[in-house]
């Protein structure tokens, strides 16, 4: 029996950090049921709906799933939406601010995700990871990528989870002083865990 494949994406590094939550999370993600194909895409408002599209026209996968890096967060952050806007107050890595423009000028103003995230958050929380629903993915680049795979891939079921810090990440950022208090993290092993629970759930709730 043919295994359906998932393209999981993942992010590098940004905004001064050394390391990105989601890109080593997604490092350990793995499943029984399912190929697991992971790709790293720049954080760049230009270049990320570009890079995306090539990853799903050279894996043609079955579903796709994004993960993301979001500080403050204190578990698996499951996005049901992505709206048709780039506004944030940092730069994305090639330098580029973004305010109140439309990322699809012609574009419907939101799209919803079309993974079974509720059954994906109990399959997370069933082995013990914190996780839960999201209402707003943000108006950074990790909406950008979901929105522009919605857009273009509607036929492929689609979905992002938002990551919290590692660590490490949490305790450079305090010392630092670009926050003045300890933010939440996971470890990249606990975060694998509940998105390989979720990801076989997903796949037997679509029936792949």
């Amino acid at each position: 029996m043919i295994k359906p494949k998932v393209l999981l994406t993942t992010f590098v590094p940004f905004g001064g950090e050394s390391v990105n939550p989601a890109q080593l999370c997604g490092e350990l993600v793995h499943s029984d049921i399912a190929q697991i194909m992971r790709v790293d895409l720049p954080v760049s408002y230009a270049k990320v709906g570009v890079a995306a599209a090539q990853a799903v026209e050279n894996v043609k996968p079955d579903m796709v799933l994004c993960l993301g890096q979001a500080a403050g967060r204190q578990g698996l952050s499951f996005e049901r939406v992505a709206i048709n806007i780039d506004d944030a107050q940092i730069c994305d890595n090639c330098g580029e601010l973004r305010c109140d423009l439309a990322i699809e000028p012609l574009g419907k103003t939101a799209y919803f995700s079309t993974l079974p995230i509720k059954a994906m958050i109990n399959a997370a929380q069933e082995v013990g990871i914190p996780a839960w629903l999201s209402n707003s993915a943000g108006t950074y680049v990790c909406n950008h990528l979901l929105y522009e795979l919605l857009h273009n891939f509607l036929d492929i079921p689609c979905g992002f989870v938002h990551v919290p810090l590692v660590k490490e990440q949490a305790e450079q950022r305090l010392s630092c002083g670009k926050v003045t208090q300890l933010e939440p993290y996971l470890s990249p092993e606990s975060a694998a865990k509940g998105i390989s629970a979720a990801i076989d759930t997903a796949i037997a709730s679509i029936g792949l």
